[in-house]
């Protein structure tokens, strides 16, 4: 009775499981749709990583590729994708995309050649913890106006089985994931994408 995500997240915690796996409706559905969605809500109360599967989306654990912004929750993605793919012997992706607008091309090239360089930095970091762990890691490093679209490309591009994100813990409805990069490629992803929480 009552909620299912709160049911879900509260089964979750008691019975002390890893991961919650759940279902993302059909791309044709407005991306829209997905807030205020029962997989949101989970995602964004939930204390345990999620795996958010697309409809007719296959779960296989070989080919990771892992989105990077630098910040402390991409950072325990970054930990759990080098995890996955040693234990699995899977290969690992990084993307890292500095997001700009067309205008500052225009107006400022220069500021790109700057900013560029810590993405840059991001990527070669991971690729450097992976290699410590016996994984060679390719790095991707773009200029986009939307991050989101360039982690689906490529994931879509490189026919990825998982991408793994980081999410700013317990969020709430009010904070869920509302526009954010992670919200847009959960909605919009060819495969699944695990929300890393813990």
């Amino acid at each position: 009775m009552g909620e299912p995500y709160e049911a879900i997240v509260e089964v979750a915690e008691e019975e002390g499981r890893d991961l919650i796996v759940m279902g993302v409706r059909g791309k044709r559905l407005a991306y829209k749709l997905f807030i205020g969605s029962t997989t949101a809500r989970v995602i964004g109360f939930s204390s345990v990583d999620v795996l958010a599967v697309p409809e007719k989306a296959p779960i296989r654990w070989e080919r990771f590729l892992v989105a990077t912004d630098g910040s402390d929750y991409s950072r325990k993605a970054v930990a759990k994708a080098i995890d996955l793919a040693h234990s699995s012997g899977g290969t690992l992706k990084v993307v890292s995309v500095l997001e700009i607008s067309p205008h500052i091309y225009a107006v400022a090239p220069e500021i790109i050649e700057e900013k560029i360089k810590l993405p840059k930095s991001y990527v070669e970091e991971v690729k450097e913890q992976a290699a410590a762990r016996g994984i060679l890691a390719e790095g991707f490093v773009q200029e986009a106006e939307a991050a989101d679209e360039v982690i689906i490309e490529l994931a879509r591009e490189k026919n990825m089985d998982m991408i793994v994100m980081g999410s700013h813990g317990r969020t709430g409805l009010s904070k869920l994931l509302m526009g954010s990069v992670a919200e847009r490629v959960i909605s919009l992803a060819p495969c699944p994408v695990l929300v890393v929480k813990s």
